[in-house]
């Protein structure tokens, strides 16, 4: 069974993600990984180079180059590891708005999807459902930038299922000191107007339609997301939320306008509890260092975006 797991890790496709440095001259950018993959490996690029240099014109579309600058983003390779795929904040708190959730790549429905991975602590080989829910930031300097929120949809231990009465119901608890994934998941269904009423079960067990036509439904709504190492760890403690208005030019693209939605009381928790217990999960790995290329909805830079950078003396010759 090991030699199997081992079979299947190494045919799939893994694209570089993580910290990066990006220092920029007149016309080109060195970018530099600073990590480590989930073996403890330095991240590299194709040439097994931690570093390597573009022309401004080969980074994404969107990204904003300012000639002479530098700071630390989330940057993801193409599956190749050859080229930018995409480039995001690292961490910080910021304001956003629903965006997309996962989608079958075939029918573009809201479907959930399998990882498979190994457990550090253990060598069991987890197989799990989960789901990306994207956000969009719609302020600051990240102004446009798209970031993604791991879901669990069905685990050993949470998720969602089949009440037996033909409405879905939570599988785990949030009660447990060591419940990570239930309480994420029913916050957020909770935030987004999602739990205002019970959600019918379908034959096929796939429950995401249904979510996220009840959150465009739903009055658009900023909140304060908390991003760690390039994903979103959960909602602010620190910040509030405002409605947006209707003629915000900006968001036009977005429209989210409220349907009905299952009845859950979700407590509180801040995003500094959520992240001390992820260290105690069996699957407290980054997201981002788990997923295949063929789950990843990696971070996308939009129109706009702008990125945390400082004005440096940058010699082209140094990239």
């Amino acid at each position: 069974m090991a030699n199997e797991w081992k079979r299947q890790e190494q045919s799939k496709q893994f694209s570089a993600k993580g910290l990066a440095n990006i220092r920029t001259g007149k016309e080109r950018a060195k970018i530099t990984f600073l990590g480590t993959d989930k073996k403890g490996n330095p991240i590299v690029w194709d040439d097994g180079e931690a570093s390597k240099t573009f022309l401004a014109e080969d980074l994404p579309s969107n990204f904003v180059f300012e000639p002479r600058t530098e700071g630390e983003y989330f940057v993801c390779t193409s599956f190749d590891k050859s080229e930018v795929f995409s480039i995001g904040p690292w961490k910080g708190t910021f304001e956003m708005v629903v965006y997309d959730i996962s989608r079958d790549k075939d029918t573009k429905t809201p479907t959930p999807f399998i990882s498979t991975f190994k457990d550090n602590k253990t060598g069991k080989e987890i197989s799990q459902k989960k789901f990306k829910i994207l956000w969009k930031i719609v302020s600051g300097e990240f102004k446009g930038c798209i970031v993604s929120q791991m879901q669990v949809y069905d685990s050993e231990k949470s998720g969602v299922i089949n009440d037996g009465n033909g409405y879905a119901m939570w599988k785990g608890s949030t009660k447990s000191d060591l419940a990570v994934w239930q309480p994420r998941l029913e916050t957020t269904f909770d935030k987004l107007h999602v739990s205002d009423s019970l959600i019918p079960w379908t034959d096929d067990g796939n429950i995401l339609p249904e979510v996220w036509k009840r959150i465009e439904n739903s009055p658009t709504e900023t909140f304060f997301m908390d991003v760690v190492k390039g994903e979103i760890a959960g909602f602010s403690d620190t910040q509030g939320k405002r409605k947006i208005e209707e003629d915000v030019d900006d968001l036009d693209e977005i429209d989210l306008p409220a349907q009905n939605k299952p009845a859950v009381v979700v407590p509180q928790r801040s995003n500094s509890e959520i992240m001390s217990e992820m260290g105690i999960e069996a699957d407290d790995e980054p997201d981002f260092m788990k997923d295949s290329v063929d789950e990843v909805d990696a971070p996308v830079v939009e129109k706009n975006a702008k990125k945390a950078a400082k004005k440096v003396a940058v010699d082209e010759d140094d990239l």
